[in-house]
């Protein structure tokens, strides 16, 4: 095997764990903080014996999710683009140094656009592929904290609906114990 596939494959199995290990990150941080959330509540409806009125402390509804292929074409045209300015401003500052009365500067520009648009357009893929590894492992991550908050999100929805019944007359001790099952199992170390 020539070391340029080795590099590519060792970079395409660097970015696979790193993005399997920010997932996991993601997910433990975000269940955890929901399992504060619930932790708290808890505790404050078995000191007072009601809910109090509260801003969460995760957003009760995730965020809605990006296609790959359109996060991709975005990455391509910020790819396409950043070539494009490359060979658009080294052709510029080439004529520029070279002062060279026969290549006047305007003819620099034009050579270098049209030279500059068609490297981007078939030559952007690759820089567009460098960076739709790191968008696309962060839409990962969003997607799978997506989960937790969506499980917060029936969790809130299950207090809030316990903190109007409680006054009521439903049992907080029954409210607590209903409340608790929405803990998710996430080591505390």
């Amino acid at each position: 095997m020539q070391t340029s596939t080795k590099a590519a494959l060792g970079a395409g199995g660097a970015a696979l764990v790193g993005g399997a290990v920010g997932q996991g990150l993601g997910v433990v941080r975000t269940a955890r903080r929901m399992n504060e959330q619930i932790d708290a509540d808890l505790a404050f409806l078995a000191r007072h014996g009601y809910l109090p009125d509260v801003q969460p402390y995760l957003p009760p509804t995730g965020s809605r999710p990006c296609g790959k292929v359109a996060i991709f074409l975005r990455c391509w045209a910020i790819g396409s683009l950043g070539i494009f300015l490359l060979i658009l401003l080294g052709s510029v500052l080439a004529t520029v140094a070279a002062n060279d009365p026969e290549h006047p500067v305007a003819l620099a520009v034009v050579g270098g656009g049209v030279t500059g648009l068609f490297a981007g357009i078939l030559g952007g893929w690759l820089p567009g592929l460098i960076l739709f590894a790191i968008l696309g492992t962060r839409e990962n991550v969003r997607r799978a904290v997506g989960v937790v908050l969506d499980e917060f999100s029936d969790y809130w929805d299950a207090r809030t609906e316990a903190m109007h019944a409680i006054p009521q007359g439903r049992d907080p001790r029954v409210a607590r114990q209903f409340l608790a099952s929405y803990r998710l199992p996430v080591d505390d170390d």
